[in-house]
């Protein structure tokens, strides 16, 4: 493994990930649909996933892609920005895809798409594995279109690898950098009656899987790419205020009213799923962050 593009690598975890594989010492191109995005170190390339359009020349030398591109979910959920979710999901593994199609030869080994844990139904007891089916609702819709894009690859021989991510635990973004402020002043509370399950994962966990996966040609197919702890949204909460040594008696959020504050997403932050990362574990993976307060201690020191 030599040389790695990677779609979706000015976000969170697309940074994070990036920054360990120069690391490694491996050579990355980027997609981008902005032309002055960059990272140090690392080649950009543009892309229209919506015209299906892409510079071919990001997969020159190219051993494996990851694609962690998608439209963010943390706005409401109007008709048209549901679209949105969706199609940013399909239409750039789409894109590369036909893009592939046409270079024929040369093509990289390793396919790794994200997609999400909301792929499988709420359930408060059950616990799901990768062989179980996916949601009917909106986000197990949108999951299962996710995936269906990255098995196209299979055609072109490629070794596919789809992560199911929980919520992705960072002092530098996503949910923590949101709630940090008021997990500071005390007044962070649990989300409609806080007995939901939160799958999590630490990011350092989930760059590490995918290194795992690009090095280990055994690993192919779907994994749920979450912390082996199932803990409740209320102990979460518990958990956060007293790593940053603050207090947590505040009420549940009601969901109704998160339903007026966010509208359909809300029904995300009440849900929860209850899932296993045996498979990863199986295959070799060590979590180096295998509970929630060893997590938070990393990243709250």
């Amino acid at each position: 493994m030599k040389k790695v593009l990677v779609a979706g690598a000015t976000g969170l975890v697309g940074k994070h990930l990036v920054n360990k594989l120069l690391e490694q010492g491996l050579s990355v191109n980027i997609l981008s649909t902005r032309k002055e995005a960059s990272i140090k170190g690392t080649q950009t390339f543009t892309w229209n996933p919506q015209k299906y359009k892409m510079e071919s020349e990001a997969l020159n030398g190219v051993d494996a892609i990851v694609n962690l591109a998608g439209a963010t979910i943390d706005k409401r959920w109007t008709p048209a920005y549901k679209q949105i979710i969706y199609d940013s999901r399909t239409q750039t593994g789409d894109t590369l895809f036909k893009t592939l199609q046409k270079q024929k030869e040369n093509l990289p080994e390793v396919y790794i798409s994200a997609s999400g844990i909301n792929f499988y139904p709420s359930n408060k007891e059950r616990v799901f594995t990768e062989v179980d089916e996916p949601a009917t609702d909106f986000f197990g819709q949108v999951c299962s279109a996710w995936e269906r894009s990255a098995d196209k690859m299979q055609s072109l021989n490629m070794r596919v690898i789809k992560l199911r991510i929980g919520v992705v635990l960072s002092n530098k973004g996503g949910m923590l950098k949101k709630i940090e402020p008021l997990a500071k002043t005390g007044l962070l509370s649990p989300l409609g009656n806080g007995a939901q399950n939160m799958s999590w994962i630490h990011i350092d966990d989930l760059c590490e899987i995918i290194l795992f996966g690009l090095n280990h040609t055994n690993v192919s197919g779907a994994y749920n790419a979450i912390g082996p702890e199932h803990i409740t949204n209320r102990a979460f909460t518990t958990a956060f205020a007293q790593q940053l040594n603050r207090p947590s008696f505040l009420p549940a959020v009601p969901k109704a009213v998160l339903k007026i504050a966010l509208g359909e997403m809300a029904e995300v932050a009440t849900s929860g799923v209850k899932a296993s990362p045996q498979k990863i574990i199986s295959a070799g993976y060590t979590f180096q962050y295998p509970n929630i307060n060893s997590a938070l201690a990393n990243l709250y020191a």
